[in-house]
Formats: C-alpha cells, sequence, structure tokens
C-alpha cells in the first residue's frame, strides 16, 4: 500500500541504483550514496556493514557490482577510482575488508562489466580493462568519451557520449573492434538496450534500432 517498511542510517543522497546479493551467502541490500558503501538487511533495513567511500561533488552514480561469494567493486569518477571489498562473516556479523583501491578504473555514471577475471567499463573518457583481482589496467582506448555498454555473447556493445557506437570483442587481450559506426549525433547518456539481436541507442532527441543478425555490407 505504499507506506515506508523501513528507512536507516543518515547517508548524503546518491545517484547509484541498490543491488540485492548475497555475499558471504547472507542476503542484503547494496547502497552507494554520496559517502558510503553500505549493506543492510532486505526485511528491516539494519546496517550489515559500511565502508567510506567520499567522492569529490558527492557524486557516486555506477552501481556496486557482486563477484560471487563475497565481493564488491564500486567506482566513481572525479579523480576518484576504484575499490575491491571482501565480506565475511565474523563473530559479531559481517566484516568489510579493503582488498584494493586504485584510480585505473574511474566510472563517471555507466557501470562496469565482470566477466570472470576482468572488468570493461568507461575510466572517464577510456573504455578500459582491469584485473579484478588488483585494479590493474590490462588496456584502454580513446575515442568514445563518457560512454555506456553492456554485454552480449562475448562482445561488448558499446555507446559514446557523441553517438559512436561499436561492438567490441569482450576479451582482455586488447581492445578488438568488429565494427563501429557513428550512428547518433548528439549527447547519449543512455545505455544500449538490446532484444532478439537488435541494438537500440538512444541521444537527446533520436532513437535508433541496428540489427545486428545482419551481415555487414562490403
Amino acid at each position: 500500500d505504499g507506506t515506508v517498511r523501513w528507512n536507516t542510517g543518515d547517508f548524503k543522497t546518491g545517484y547509484s541504483s541498490a543491488i540485492l546479493a548475497k555475499p558471504a551467502g547472507i542476503p542484503q541490500v547494496i547502497f552507494f550514496p554520496a559517502d558510503y558503501v553500505v549493506a543492510v538487511t532486505p526485511s528491516e533495513g539494519r546496517v550489515l556493514w559500511k565502508e567510506p567511500w567520499e567522492t569529490r561533488y558527492d557524486v557516486n552514480a555506477a552501481t556496486p557490482v557482486f563477484l560471487p561469494p563475497d565481493r564488491v567493486f564500486i567506482s566513481t569518477a572525479y579523480g576518484t577510482g576504484a575499490g575491491m571489498f571482501q565480506i565475511s562473516k565474523s563473530a559479531a556479523g559481517l566484516s568489510v575488508k579493503p582488498l584494493w583501491k586504485a584510480k585505473t578504473m574511474k566510472n563517471k555514471m555507466a557501470t562496469s562489466i565482470v566477466l570472470g577475471d576482468y572488468i570493461y567499463g568507461f575510466s572517464e573518457e577510456d573504455l578500459t580493462c582491469i584485473r579484478a583481482k588488483d585494479g590493474k589496467t590490462v588496456w584502454s582506448e580513446e575515442g568514445f568519451g563518457h560512454g555506456t555498454l553492456i554485454y552480449a555473447d562475448q562482445h561488448l556493445l558499446v555507446l559514446g557520449d557523441e553517438g559512436r557506437f561499436a561492438m567490441v570483442e569482450a576479451t582482455h587481450k586488447g581492445f578488438k573492434a568488429v565494427g563501429t559506426m557513428q550512428a547518433l549525433n548528439e549527447t547519449c547518456w543512455t545505455v544500449p538496450s538490446l532484444s532478439n539481436g537488435i541494438v537500440y541507442l538512444r541521444d537527446m532527441a533520436h532513437m535508433m534500432a541496428v540489427d545486428l543478425n545482419q551481415p555487414a555490407k562490403k
């Protein structure tokens, strides 16, 4: 009926979406407000753990990413970078341990994608691949601006903020574009959507559908 079930804490407002995950096998909702990454119980909002994370302008926009069974990855721009945390059971409940922090992945607004031992995303204006175990950069590619990306069928579908669209192999062995095109011409801040082999793109004024099932024209 819309009544408040619970509220908790006194955290600054953030831009990131919450996720439901099970680090260390415990169901928890993980939030990324402006000054912390914090996890609470789904039923009552009781804080299970929190870790300070301050970003210039209080902008934490990318969504946390859960790496089973017990790690959580976060990333922000404005010179801050990324961090990996390990969640474990202790006598007092759950504890959080920072595994690494690095400026190699600075997500401004687009959430990174974890594939196996590697993380792909936008570090400010560079499409970047880093190692999940230590945050070290594997490769990076300029030319997309502050873009967005999704994953499908062993490929990254990448949309730059000025309309450049590319299908890129999802590999840590280097930037390998299968195809690229200038799809749109105005500011693109919306993540691509994919359905039945058709990718839908949008800028501030237009929408476009690209059929990835069709072979490229020679």
